[in-house]
């Protein structure tokens, strides 16, 4: 498999995003990896947003992680966009956050993963999933074939 080529230039930052966020400060720490790891640090839907754009823009992430960090079936909502468009991503770990079915965007978040056919490791050990949720879960399963 051919490794994906890496921006000549370092990750761009998106220019909206507000300077003091501490999403902000990290994902600019981040700016030269293909790895975001935000353990503790998303804390809202709107830098949720911050994320999905950053990921948007930066075509080398190869990893998303963020555990404690109070994330929503909402805001994988807002991440989905950028999960299913991603060429590069081979792993998403979201434990220990406030995600359940009770929103669309758990639902969006399933049919991104779907359309991705470049994640193998997916982990959202320890969040409010229900027997809906393994509903969706399992037509992952059945439609995504790199999942390991």
């Amino acid at each position: 498999m051919k490794t994906p080529e890496r921006n000549k230039a370092a990750n761009n930052i998106p220019s909206n995003m507000p300077k003091q966020s501490p999403v902000f400060k990290r994902l600019e720490e981040l700016k030269s990896s293909p790895n975001i790891v935000l353990n503790g640090e998303i804390v809202n839907d709107e830098t949720c947003v911050q994320v999905a754009q950053f990921m948007k823009e930066n075509d080398i992430i190869t990893k998303l992680e963020s555990s404690d960090s109070y994330i929503t079936a909402k805001g994988l909502g807002i991440i989905s966009e950028s999960i299913s468009n991603s060429k590069c991503l081979k792993k998403i770990a979201f434990p220990r956050n406030k995600i359940s079915e009770n929103d669309k965007g758990f639902e969006e978040f399933i049919n991104a993963l779907i359309m991705n056919k470049t994640v193998t490791d997916l982990d959202l050990s320890e969040n409010f999933l229900t027997d809906n949720s393994a509903i969706l879960l399992s037509n992952l399963i059945i439609h995504n074939n790199t999942l390991k």
